[in-house]
C-alpha cells in the first residue's frame, strides 16, 4: 500500500511539472513574467531577495497545506494545491532556462529548493494522514513529534536556501 501511494504522489509531481513546463509554451513571454510575479516575484529580482522574501513563502505554503491536511473533508484539497506548486515549479523553470543569465540560478537555488519544498509539503500530507483506521485513532505524539521534525527540516532547508543565495546573487 505503501508504494502506491508513493507512486501516485511522485507521478502527482511528475505531471505537475510537465503540465508547467506546456503550460509555459502557451503564454506569451509578458504574460509568463505576469503570473510569475504575481506567484514569486524573486525569480524575476537581479538581485538577492531579502530573508523574509525567501521565508515568508515557505512559511504560507507550509500554513496552507497544514490548514488544508488537518481536516478530513480538505485533506484532497492540500494535495491539490502541491500539485499547483509542482505546476509553478515547472512554469518558472522554463522560464529561467529560457533565459541564458539564469542557468546558474535554475541549476543550484530555484529547481533544488523548490522540488525538496514540494516533497516535504507532501510528507506533512502524509504525516497527518486524517483518515486513519479506528485502532490508530488515539492521537499519540508521533504524529506532532513527526510533523516538529518536518517543520525543523523545513527551516533547515530554508536556511541553506538563504546561503545559497547569497552565493548565486553575488
Amino acid at each position: 500500500m505503501r508504494t502506491s501511494i508513493i507512486i501516485q504522489l511522485t507521478s502527482m509531481i511528475v505531471v505537475g511539472f510537465l503540465s508547467g513546463v506546456a503550460c509555459f509554451y502557451l503564454f506569451s513571454l509578458e504574460q509568463a513574467i505576469a503570473l510569475i510575479q504575481l506567484m514569486d516575484g524573486r525569480i524575476l529580482q537581479q538581485q538577492a531577495p531579502s530573508v523574509i522574501q525567501t521565508i515568508l513563502p515557505v512559511v504560507f505554503a507550509i500554513a496552507v497545506v497544514l490548514l488544508f491536511a488537518t481536516h478530513p473533508f480538505c485533506a484532497f484539497v492540500a494535495k491539490w494545491l502541491i500539485a499547483l506548486r509542482a505546476t509553478f515549479l515547472g512554469f518558472s523553470s522554463m522560464y529561467l532556462l529560457t533565459q541564458q543569465k539564469s542557468l546558474l540560478a535554475y541549476g543550484i537555488w530555484w529547481f533544488p529548493f523548490q522540488f525538496i519544498y514540494c516533497i516535504l509539503l507532501l510528507m506533512i500530507c502524509l504525516g497527518i494522514s486524517t483518515q486513519r483506521p479506528m485502532r490508530f485513532a488515539k492521537k499519540g505524539t508521533a504524529t506532532y513529534r513527526r510533523m516538529l521534525a518536518i517543520i525543523l527540516l523545513f527551516g533547515i532547508i530554508a536556511l541553506f536556501e538563504i546561503l545559497v543565495i547569497s552565493y548565486v546573487f553575488e
